[in-house]
C-alpha cells in the first residue's frame, strides 16, 4: 500500500502576502465633466408654477406700501401677492354655460311672433285713455218681415284698432294706469254677481267698472263652451311691465243676468287672476247702478237694451257666490 500524504495543519500557509494598497487621489472637479450634485439639489424640484403678472412684483415692498399708504395699491400688485382674491377674480370673469329662466309666460310660438311684431319701436296706449265703448243698435227682419232691434256695445280697444293701419295693429302695446294698478290690489274686496254665459255655466263675474274691457280667462272659456278668433288678439302690459298677448276675442256672446241678457265682446286671456271680469262696456250696455242699503248689502240695477226690462240684482264678496249650476246638460 502507498503511504498517505501528511497535510498541513495551515492550508494557507503558503499564500503570499497582498501587496500594499496605494491611495488614488480625487480627480479636481474641473477636469470632472459631470459635476456631483448635493443631496439637497438633486431633491429640489426643476421648475416652479409662476403668474405672469408676479414678474417685476417685489412683495416687500408692497407690504411696505400696504403699511404706510393703506390699501392704495395698483391692482397687479395686489393680485400678485393675494392668491385667494386673484382666484375670486379669475372666477367671476370666467365665463359659464348658464340655464335660460323662462319668464314668458305664452307658448313658444307665440313668444317669437310677439317679438317680431314688437322688432319695431313699440307704441304704449294706457287702456284707461280709450274712447268709452260705442252702443249700437243693430236692425234685421224677423221671419214675419218685421224689423227687430237689438243693441250691442262695441269693443273699446278694437274701436281703436280700427282708425290703424294693420301693419301698426302688432306694435300696439296697451297697458295698466296707476289707478287699474291699484284696482287690481284690491281685487279681494270687488263684488261679484252671478252671469248664466253662452246659455251654459253660471260663473262669478267680477264687478270692476275700472276696466275698459271684459275680459275672461282661458279656463272659464272653455268651460262655457266659447270659441273665439284667434286673429284678433292685443299685447298686453301688466302691472309688473311683463307683455302677454290674449288668446283672441270672442264675439257677441251672451251674459244673462236673470232676465236681463246681453251680449258682449270677451277677451280670452291665457293666464288671468279671476274668471270673470265685467268692465265699463258692460255697465254702458246695461245702464247698470249700484245702491247700497243701510244693512250692509250692495245691489245692482240693470236694465236689459232690447226690451227694456230691469233687474237687480244682489252681489257678493269674491269667493262667496252661491254654489253654480250647470245647464243645458
Amino acid at each position: 500500500e502507498e503511504p498517505k500524504k501528511k497535510t498541513s495543519e495551515f492550508p494557507y500557509q503558503g499564500v503570499p502576502s497582498l501587496k500594499p494598497v496605494v491611495e488614488v487621489l480625487p480627480v479636481p472637479i474641473k477636469y470632472n465633466k459631470t459635476p456631483i450634485e448635493s443631496k439637497d439639489t438633486r431633491n429640489n424640484p426643476s421648475y416652479r408654477p409662476k403668474a405672469e403678472i408676479q414678474v417685476g412684483v417685489d412683495i416687500d415692498d408692497v407690504l411696505s406700501k400696504a403699511i404706510d399708504q393703506g390699501v392704495l395699491l395698483p391692482l397687479k400688485e395686489i393680485l400678485a401677492v393675494a392668491p385667494q382674491l386673484r382666484d375670486k377674480f379669475i372666477k367671476v370673469l370666467c365665463k359659464k354655460r348658464v340655464p335660460v329662466a323662462e319668464i314668458k309666460l305664452m307658448l313658444q310660438d307665440d313668444s317669437l311672433e310677439l317679438e317680431e311684431q314688437l322688432s319695431q319701436a313699440p307704441v304704449y296706449v294706457a287702456i284707461n285713455s280709450l274712447e268709452a265703448p260705442a252702443k249700437v243698435c243693430n236692425k234685421r227682419l224677423d221671419p214675419m218681415g218685421q224689423y227687430l232691434q237689438t243693441w250691442q256695445v262695441n269693443d273699446a280697444v278694437l274701436q281703436y284698432l280700427e282708425k290703424l293701419s294693420p301693419a301698426e295693429h302688432g306694435r300696439q302695446v296697451f297697458t295698466i294706469s296707476s289707478e287699474e294698478v291699484n284696482a287690481a290690489r284690491d281685487m279681494a274686496a270687488l263684488r261679484v254677481i252671478p252671469a248664466l254665459i253662452n246659455k251654459v255655466r253660471e260663473e262669478e263675474a267680477l264687478l270692476d267698472s275700472g276696466s275698459q274691457i271684459v275680459s275672461m280667462s282661458r279656463e272659464a272659456a272653455s268651460a262655457c263652451k266659447i270659441t273665439w278668433d284667434p286673429e284678433l288678439t292685443i299685447n298686453m302690459q301688466s302691472a309688473n311691465g311683463q307683455i302677454m298677448k290674449t288668446c283672441g276675442l270672442a264675439k257677441n256672446i251672451p251674459f244673462n243676468f236673470g232676465n236681463v241678457t246681453v251680449h258682449l265682446q270677451v277677451h280670452v286671456m291665457e293666464l288671468a287672476p279671476y274668471r270673470v271680469l265685467l268692465g265699463r262696456p258692460f255697465d254702458v250696455i246695461t245702464e247698470s247702478q249700484i245702491a247700497n242699503s243701510t244693512e250692509g248689502h250692495q245691489f245692482i240695477s240693470i236694465t236689459d237694451p232690447n226690451t227694456g226690462e230691469h233687474a237687480s240684482l244682489s252681489t257678493y264678496p269674491r269667493g262667496c257666490l252661491p254654489h253654480a249650476q250647470e245647464v243645458n246638460f
